[in-house]
This record gives C-alpha cells, sequence and structure tokens, in this order.
C-alpha cells in the first residue's frame, strides 16, 4: 500500500485475528467499509477442521474470511452514489428508449428493438405514447436514459435512427447496425480484442469461460442487467477478431 496509505485501527472490532479493511466515504461523508480480508484464528478449531503438518503433528489451518465487494445493499448504494443514478450503458437498467415521432413510424421502432435484442442487448424500450417528442425527450432525460433514438419518416425510410446521447446532446443520424455496434462497444467497455485470454479462459469482467471449444459452439450471452456477456455475433457481424 505504501507509507502513508493505510492506518492501524486500535479497538476495532477485530476479535479473533488481524483483518485489513479497504473503507470508503459515501457522499454524507460517513465511512463505510467497502471490502474486508481477516483472519481467522477460531473457526478452524471449532469446526474440527486439521491438517498434517511437515514435522507429522496436526495442526488447525488458519481460515481467510474475504469480501470482494462487502454486503451488495452498500456496494448498490455505492453505485447509485458514484454515478448519481446516470448509469453507464453496461449497467443502465434501460439502456435505450425508442421514441416514435408518429404512430406510423412504431413498425420501425419495433424493427429497431429487434435488431437490439437479435444482438443481445435486451434492456429496450419504446415510448409508443402519443405525447409530443420534445416531452418524451425531456422525460427519457430526467430519468437518465443513456440512449434515446428517435425516429421519423425520414429515418424510417432510410433505416436509420437519431441518436441523443445522455449528457452529450444530438449524435446526429445513424444506420441502426452502426448504432448496434457502438452499444455494444459500450457494453463491453473494451473490444473483444482487448480480452485478456488466460490459459484456456476468457478473462471478461471478472467472469471467466473455457473457449476449448471452437466459437461456434459457444452459448450466446445476453446483455442484460449487469450480464456479463460473451456474444459470437459481436465477432461475427461487426468483425472484431476474438
Amino acid at each position: 500500500l505504501g507509507k502513508g496509505n493505510y492506518s492501524i485501527g486500535i479497538d476495532e472490532a477485530a476479535f479473533y485475528g488481524p483483518k485489513l479493511d479497504i473503507q470508503i466515504k459515501n457522499v454524507h461523508g460517513k465511512e463505510d467499509t467497502l471490502i474486508t480480508i481477516q483472519i481467522d484464528q477460531m473457526l478452524a478449531e471449532k469446526f474440527g477442521m486439521e491438517y498434517v503438518d511437515k514435522d507429522g503433528t496436526k495442526k488447525n489451518p488458519y481460515i481467510i474470511h474475504r469480501t470482494s465487494i462487502g454486503c451488495y445493499e452498500r456496494t448498490l448504494a455505492l453505485l447509485i452514489e458514484k454515478y448519481a443514478g446516470a448509469f453507464p450503458v453496461w449497467l443502465a437498467p434501460e439502456k435505450v428508449r425508442i421514441l416514435p415521432i408518429a404512430d406510423r413510424h412504431q413498425d420501425a421502432a419495433y424493427a429497431v428493438k429487434a435488431a437490439l435484442l437479435e444482438a443481445g442487448i435486451d434492456d429496450v424500450d419504446i415510448d409508443t405514447r402519443s405525447e409530443k417528442l420534445g416531452y418524451k425527450l425531456r422525460e427519457a432525460q430526467l430519468e437518465k436514459i443513456p440512449y434515446m433514438l428517435v425516429i421519423g419518416d425520414k429515418e424510417a425510410e432510410e433505416g436509420t435512427v437519431s441518436v441523443r446521447k445522455r449528457g452529450h446532446g444530438d449524435q446526429g443520424s445513424m444506420a441502426t447496425e452502426d448504432f448496434v455496434k457502438l452499444c455494444l462497444e459500450e457494453c463491453c467497455l473494451v473490444s473483444l480484442n482487448s480480452c485478456v485470454v488466460e490459459g484456456n479462459f476468457l478473462c471478461l469482467f471478472g467472469r471467466t469461460m473455457d473457449v476449448t471449444s471452437p466459437l461456434d459452439n459457444l452459448q450466446p450471452c445476453r446483455f442484460h442487467s449487469g450480464k456479463y456477456p460473451f456474444r459470437r455475433v459481436f465477432s461475427e457481424r461487426y468483425g472484431t477478431q476474438s
């Protein structure tokens, strides 16, 4: 950690062995424990856990308790505070909202949604209400939706979408396939070329999967509610070599 980057806690709640805590402060300045690593010198004896040491005697092992993210509730609270509800695309509960301008544009909107779903991006909604476009955009912005896609006569005819990105405004017109590629890249954060392969395992977002089988045999996963994917379709359709 380096000198000055840690402190020694006295009289804290470490009753059965030394521990290492990684502390954070929330937006109110309150300190919380994010990660704990603790040596337990008592549990092995209580459970009757033993091993034979090199000198032939039986001894109790030391058990290391480790939490990588603490409790889920605290981690979620930290993420909500960090992003102030404006989650990145890969984490957002609703990644894309499609806004058809009129009823006659709804078929095109559903076609765009189908393309996103087929690519594995599940968290997509279509606002079919009979409201003015400005009202729909304003509402989506307040709800901090990462991407808003507007579809009018021109977009429906040309197979494009008018893209608005949260915090960046109007991004102009884009072919549907190009937007799908953009969204996939943001969900992955890095292209598959940048993923780490260790032995026979692909490491992506802390998850690992066996890649000894041909890519054609890999089952597709989904970009849904924070599940981390490896999509063969990404490699095939968008030219990313894996």
